[in-house]
């Protein structure tokens, strides 16, 4: 149980951005983890130690989107799993670029100033609009949308400037 716990604390948040990447939903994505977590678990024996977690674990969460996709097949923004298969071998081919961009980001976000990164903390931590961030920080909602905008900015060019430049192609 420990070993299962320290692999899926490890990589948690990148199968979470796995699963949203192939769910078009943030709600739905979340519900997909969900039961991707408890059948790593119930698995977790299968796993062989000194093999990659993270693609024995995107593996069987392909299959619970897969899953989720034919339970919601009759709602309009569900991908077809010819789209499911793209996306997943696109997203398996870019894991470096995206493992190191997300090391980036990480550097850059802690570069910002305090107030950026709480009204980041509260825009993302729950998936909440501008809206909602304006009316729970008591600003205005073009002020956090603005605001909002200039950050996303500044931290894209921060992440442009930190990557190599064999790493920004």
């Amino acid at each position: 149980m420990e070993r299962f716990l320290q692999l899926y604390a490890r990589h948690q948040q990148y199968l979470f951005s796995y699963v949203l990447a192939l769910v078009p939903q943030w709600a739905d994505a979340e519900k997909v983890a969900e039961t991707m977590q408890l059948v790593l678990w119930r698995k977790f024996e299968q796993y062989q130690e000194g093999t990659s977690f993270s693609d024995w674990a995107k593996q069987l969460a392909k299959g619970e989107v897969l899953k989720y996709r034919e339970r919601r097949k009759k709602e309009w923004l569900c991908f077809s799993a010819d789209v499911v298969n793209k996306l997943d071998q696109d997203l398996r081919s870019m894991d470096g670029l995206l493992q190191y961009q997300r090391e980036y980001l990480s550097a850059c976000l802690a570069k910002l100033p305090e107030k950026s990164r709480v009204l980041l903390y509260h825009r993302y931590r729950g998936n909440a609009t501008a809206r909602q961030v304006a009316e729970e920080l008591g600003y205005s909602a073009s002020s956090v949308g603005k605001a909002l905008q200039r950050i996303r900015h500044a931290l894209l060019e921060c992440v442009a400037k930190t990557a190599p430049a064999e790493e920004r192609r």
